[in-house]
């Protein structure tokens, strides 16, 4: 009965289209790549060198011995206001995730897009301490998504 059921939910799982998260399928000049990026984006560049070590790409701190550049130069973390409460105070602020990155080959340019990322959250004047420790709990969440949706992006681009 048990293998029985163990069968019948790996089929239902293959079914729905489940896979496990495997490795990206990227090219093979980014088997050395350097990324250029702001210092003041860390979060970002630790976990986008996370990634690419995943998945055996070593990532040169000269740009000269890299077969691509992934530039993430422009990556952004902007914080929005998003409404305001009666007293003139703000009650509801958005942190907001912008970056274009762009992939080069030492030939040309072979990638580029515009990804953004948005979480609201609320303002609350009693909780100064705790809307600090929550903004920073964003911040590494939402670096944590952008590279992963950077590396998915690269991936799904199928470039030659």
């Amino acid at each position: 009965m048990r293998r029985l059921l163990i069968l019948l939910l790996s089929l239902v799982l293959c079914a729905c289209g489940f896979e496990l998260r495997g490795t990206a399928q990227l090219p093979e000049y980014m088997s050395q790549t350097y990324v250029q990026i702001s210092p003041t984006q860390r979060e970002l560049r630790d976990e986008i060198h996370r990634l690419l070590r995943a998945n055996d790409i070593t990532v040169v701190t000269v740009a000269e011995d890299a077969g691509a550049i992934l530039d993430l130069s422009t990556a952004r973390l902007d914080r929005e206001i998003q409404s305001v409460g009666e007293t003139a105070r703000v009650r509801e602020f958005a942190l907001v995730y912008r970056v274009s990155p762009m992939l080069r080959t030492p030939a040309e340019t072979t990638w580029q897009r515009n990804l953004e990322l948005r979480r609201d959250y609320t303002f609350d004047q009693q909780q100064l301490v705790g809307l600090a420790q929550e903004e920073e709990v964003l911040r590494r969440d939402m670096a944590r998504e952008m590279a992963s949706l950077i590396l998915a992006e690269l991936s799904a681009a199928q470039l030659q």
